[in-house]
């Protein structure tokens, strides 16, 4: 009996084997090929929450674990995948980015994956990274499109799936300065010392900028403009703008030899989101002032001037009037 029973065991298991073989190479458009075929099926994710923060460009690379899960399904699927299983044989996966808009760089790792072929479910985890340009705009939504193509393994089908991850782009306020005419000048008191500043928008949107002035002489005068407005180079508008700043020293009474450092303070902000704040830059400037000034005696003098003049004038005016009476 027991004899009797390995050869049954021996006959089927031969079988077995031999329509194993047979199934891997069925056509898929036969009907018997049909009946053994099993679909390949691919569920993508990752963790949106990466994304909820818009990205900012240039020094940022936003690295994205994607997850992929891949089983079959399938009237023979607790059979099929076990025989390519047996044999050494895995499902190829071709990944590949084909969609990504024009501001921003994306790269996938790896490009293509093995995975054995289970009705179960196998997950394999991949990296998405995204760099965004620096010409991107402000606010600006993305999608990137990613595709992965199961390719046919005999009765396990091919099949072509796709992912769409969607991001947006942050603000970012960069601004460079230039002074044409230098930054120091040379006046007497009583003169105003006028500078032109040149603000350069390199971020990715309109901009207001803030000057302050946090480093003067008390008795000096500093005058700045408010609110200014700098458009960026990616909106096709001039993205610089010329400032005058003046400066007034003090006018106080006596000889002056002084030599001050005013320091401006500048902040770039969103003009759609005033939250949305840049890093602060400092320009100084070196003014001298040289000389006598005289304040509160030019006016009291003019007066007095007019009114000797006055009186003189009436007295001559008496004299000759006394002289024509003789």
């Amino acid at each position: 009996m027991n004899k009797y029973m390995k050869t049954i065991k021996i006959t089927f298991i031969i079988c077995f084997l031999i329509s194993s073989l047979s199934i891997i190479n069925l056509p898929r458009t036969s009907a018997i090929g049909d009946i053994y075929n099993c679909t390949s099926i691919i569920d993508i994710d990752y963790n949106h929450n990466l994304t909820k923060e818009a990205l900012l460009p240039i020094n940022m690379t936003l690295n994205i674990p994607i997850t992929v899960n891949y089983r079959v399904e399938g009237y023979y699927e607790e059979y099929i995948p076990d025989i390519y299983t047996n044999i050494g044989q895995e499902v190829f996966i071709y990944v590949e980015i084909f969609n990504t808009p024009s501001w921003c760089e994306a790269a996938i790792t790896p490009s293509f994956i093995l995975l054995p072929a289970t009705s179960e479910g196998v997950s394999k985890n991949l990296n998405l990274s995204i760099q965004i340009n620096q010409n991107a705009k402000a606010f600006a939504y993305g999608n990137i499109a990613i595709e992965f193509k199961v390719e046919q393994m005999g009765a396990i089908t091919g099949e072509i799936f796709y992912k769409y991850v969607s991001f947006q782009n942050a603000y970012f306020p960069m601004l460079n300065f230039n002074t044409p005419e230098g930054t120091s000048k040379s006046v007497t008191p009583g003169e105003i010392a006028d500078f032109d500043l040149e603000i350069e928008n390199l971020g990715n949107s309109l901009t207001n900028v803030s000057i302050t002035v946090i480093e003067a002489p008390d008795d000096w005068t500093v005058g700045v403009p408010e609110n200014i407005l700098v458009d960026s180079a990616n909106s096709n508008n001039k993205a610089k703008k010329t400032v005058k700043i003046s400066i007034s020293p003090s006018y106080s009474t006596g000889y002056h030899n002084e030599r001050e450092i005013i320091k401006l303070a500048i902040k770039p902000a969103s003009v759609t989101n005033k939250s949305l704040i840049g890093q602060e830059y400092y320009v100084t400037f070196v003014v001298k002032s040289k000389g006598y000034s005289t304040p509160g005696f030019e006016l009291p003098l003019l007066i007095i001037g007019l009114l000797i003049v006055v009186f003189i004038s009436k007295k001559g005016n008496l004299n000759f009037k006394g002289g024509n009476k003789k």
